[in-house]
């Protein structure tokens, strides 16, 4: 009876054992400080594993992005850069060919005109490496009753031929007679303009009927306008 018990016994103690050794080792000692054991997930790409990306990260496929803030673009050395906005979109603009315009006024005179002369001139020079923007003309010429007048500007820019560029006013009768000369009749002008010149300008006063008109005749033109820099 004893021998049975000693060998039941020791069947048990040699399963006990069996059972041990087939334990991995880890959980066998269940001490805090083990190798971590690597981990594959295979999860598709619908099912994603959230991760923190720390320092440089490639990205492929399409990113989704909002904007935080103001954004900036800097420009690098002396790029060309092309407006593309609409007629009704314009990009305003100033005009920079002079900070302080040099306003700049004076008069010609055409007095006594001889009976038989039909025209008279007048002409001024524009200081060098300058150009005169003619804002405002305005003339008073006294005729002789029935004559007609007018009054020719021609300006010289740098790029016209000789002959200039010709503007012509006419000036009309006010029905004064402001002269002390019996038979005469008082003509006016009064014109806003946009008229640069440079160089020489010269203004005809013109009167008829041509080609020889009959007693004296003679006036004032003003000309009020700017003084910038010519361009380079």
């Amino acid at each position: 009876m004893k021998r049975s018990k000693f060998v039941s016994g020791a069947v048990t103690l040699a399963g006990l054992v069996a059972v041990l050794l087939l334990l991995p080792r880890e959980e066998i000692q269940g001490q805090p400080g083990r190798r971590p054991r690597a981990v594959e997930v295979v999860n598709g790409p619908r099912h994603p594993v959230p991760v923190v990306a720390a320092g440089a990260t490639r990205v492929e496929g399409t990113v989704a992005a909002e904007q935080a803030g103001d954004w900036q673009v800097a420009l690098s050395g002396v790029p060309t850069v092309l407006v593309g906005n609409a007629p009704e979109q314009a990009v305003p603009v100033h005009c920079v060919d002079a900070v302080e315009p040099e306003l700049i006024q004076f008069m010609l005179s055409f007095d006594d005109m001889p009976a038989g002369e039909q025209n008279s001139w007048q002409s001024f020079d524009v200081p060098a490496g300058k150009r005169l923007l003619i804002d405002y003309v305005t003339a008073r010429v006294v005729l002789p009753a029935g004559q007609r007048g007018k009054i020719q500007i021609t300006t010289t820019p740098a790029y016209a031929d000789y002959q200039g560029v010709q503007h012509h006013f006419s000036l009309t009768p006010d029905g004064s007679n402001l002269s002390s000369a019996p038979g005469t009749e008082s003509h006016t002008l009064s014109q806003e303009t946009r008229i640069f010149g440079e160089g020489t300008i010269s203004i005809v006063l013109t009167r008829g009927p041509a080609p020889s008109p009959t007693g004296l005749g003679g006036g004032r033109v003003s000309i009020t306008g700017r003084l910038v820099d010519a361009p380079g």
